[in-house]
């Protein structure tokens, strides 16, 4: 028997293929036309080589890590195959959601968290979702991993906050409701 194992890995050559890719958006000299004739040969080798060493010298000068590294993540979290299992049964629990309903983050989904002014960016599956910013710690704990009921997300939300972005998060396919309520303690401190 023969079992083969996978890692799926991003590699140095798509980094800086993504590096250049971000530069040629704010550099129009990474989008001008190469030499015609180039593709026959028949082109000035000295000026297109000169071009080159000119662009690779711009290429190292202007890149910017922490850019390229935000940009390969959301590509990855975009491009990110993803199935959002019985989501219609979550749908139609909603109308049951109340704040004894025990929720967890969906398992396997990839999905970033980016903050910009006053608003929170929760990027999955192709799509984005805008809340406010001051949600992010109720976000954070609603998105944990752990199962809790929905009047235990912490944060500053009411409990009307907490039914609302639970709701949120389950439309969206970020959040599932666990079948046994029972299965989940109380935290202290609340109702």
């Amino acid at each position: 028997m023969h079992v083969t194992l996978g890692a799926m890995v991003r590699t140095w050559c798509e980094f800086l293929l993504e590096a250049v890719s971000e530069l040629s958006l704010r550099d129009v000299a990474f989008r001008r036309a190469l030499p015609i004739g180039i593709g026959i040969g028949k082109f000035d080798h000295a000026g297109a080589q000169k071009e080159f060493q000119s662009l690779l010298t711009r290429l190292a000068e202007s890149s910017d890590f922490e850019r390229t590294a935000h940009s390969l993540s959301k590509e990855f979290v975009r491009k990110h195959d993803g199935v959002l299992r019985q989501q219609l049964l979550q749908i139609s629990s909603l109308r049951n959601l109340s704040r004894e309903s025990v929720v967890v983050a969906r398992k396997g989904m990839v999905r970033s968290v980016e903050r910009v002014g006053d608003k929170l960016t929760v990027s999955h599956l192709n799509t984005a979702i805008e809340l406010p910013a001051h949600v992010e710690k109720s976000l954070s704990s609603a998105l944990s991993g752990a199962p809790l009921r929905v009047a235990d997300i912490a944060g500053e939300l009411d409990l009307e906050g907490k039914m609302t972005l639970a709701r949120k998060l389950i439309e969206e396919g970020l959040l599932v409701i666990v079948a046994s309520p029972a299965s989940v303690p109380k935290h202290e401190g609340t109702e």
